[in-house]
């Protein structure tokens, strides 16, 4: 029978792993539409 601590442990655990994927996901993202705005505004810029 496992002591609910370790259980809590581990419930923490996945908690932070789901949190870090998602934080992952977004800089992902963030750093794709950078790059788009960017490309749009020297676009802009240069005409």
């Amino acid at each position: 029978m496992p002591s609910p601590t370790s259980d809590n442990l581990s419930l923490v655990k996945t908690k932070l792993a789901t949190l870090l994927n998602a934080i992952l996901v977004c800089v992902f993202f963030i750093r794709v539409s950078m790059r788009r705005y960017r490309r749009q505004w020297f676009g802009l810029t240069r005409n």
